[in-house]
């Protein structure tokens, strides 16, 4: 059976805990770098999923092209708001219909796009960070601490409630509007 995102976040938590109560927690040292990079690498895939369902439920809502679809998918490789997520978006919806999801957006208590904007935007830099280099190169550059695993899942915690407002919001604005009986 399949793991939810938040179940394998959590279990990638354990193993980090077991190795941090080790006898020798400096010869697992790497083990807790390389466990931490897996659970930022796997928040950030499961956002990448998120923002391909949203794709698939916007086409399926509007032009039903899957073909389309499929090549937009295939041809965004990243999760930040305004250089990936929002310009797919527009290819389906539109500056103007996009504008007003947003404006649903803003108007909801629980929701700030500006924090939301800020959450990819941190992770993609994280991620880009560690994608991009071995685990000798990180330490040997600029990068000298991680998060541990318990950072990516808050920041699971904190987005799925984001997304799904999201969702919710798209949902909303393109729900189709009955005219008035006449």
């Amino acid at each position: 059976m399949a793991k939810s995102i938040k179940d394998t976040l959590a279990e990638i938590q354990n193993w980090y805990d077991q190795v941090l109560q080790a006898d020798d927690v400096t010869a697992e040292n790497d083990r807790a770098v390389m466990l931490s990079k897996l659970a930022l690498l796997e928040l950030c895939g499961w956002i990448e999923g998120e923002f391909d369902e949203i794709i698939r439920l916007v086409n399926q809502k509007t032009i039903k092209d899957y073909t389309f679809t499929t090549e937009t998918i295939r041809n965004t490789n990243g999760f930040e708001y305004e250089k990936h997520f929002k310009p797919m978006l527009i290819k389906y919806l539109g500056e103007f219909t996009l504008r007003a999801i947003e404006a649903n957006l803003l108007s909801a208590q629980d929701f700030d796009l500006g924090i939301f904007k800020s959450n990819l935007g941190t992770l993609w830099v994280k991620r880009c960070a560690l994608a991009h280099a071995d685990l000798i190169a990180n330490l040997a550059a600029t990068q000298k601490s991680y998060e541990a695993p318990s950072w990516s899942l808050s920041r699971y915690t904190a987005l799925s409630k984001m997304i799904s407002a999201y969702k919710t919001a798209i949902e909303t604005t393109l729900q189709p509007t009955n005219p008035p009986a006449g």
